[in-house]
């Protein structure tokens, strides 16, 4: 058994013969908090587009649990794989647990 949650493989993706991505592999542990950092234009939210299933990649894969996936995100949200953009508009009577969740289903959440 792996403590592995999710991982990507040699992730590449092109737009037009340009290509943004290039060989991108991370591992994200059980319980591990993972940040995606960088420079504006870095590929990032492209990569977390590929994770969350809103891009497909040009080449590559993503394991989730042991297993490759090729998902949607719909699919990818009954997984448990979600993305917290970075220009996030907050509604000031909501606390914190309640933006993040903004939309969400309360599935497997307790309060």
């Amino acid at each position: 058994m792996t403590d592995i949650l999710l991982e990507t493989k040699n992730i590449t993706k092109e737009f037009s013969g340009v290509r943004v991505l290039d060989n991108i592999n991370i591992k994200i542990n059980k319980g591990e908090i993972f940040a995606i950092i960088g420079e504006n234009g870095a590929g990032k939210s492209t990569l977390t587009k590929i994770i969350n299933g809103n891009y497909s990649a040009t080449s590559g894969k993503r394991i989730y649990q042991g297993k490759e996936v090729k998902t949607d995100p719909s699919k990818a949200k009954k997984l448990g794989i979600s993305t917290i953009p970075q220009e996030f508009n907050l509604i000031a009577d909501l606390n914190v647990y309640e933006n993040i969740f903004l939309g969400g289903s309360n599935e497997g959440r307790s309060n």
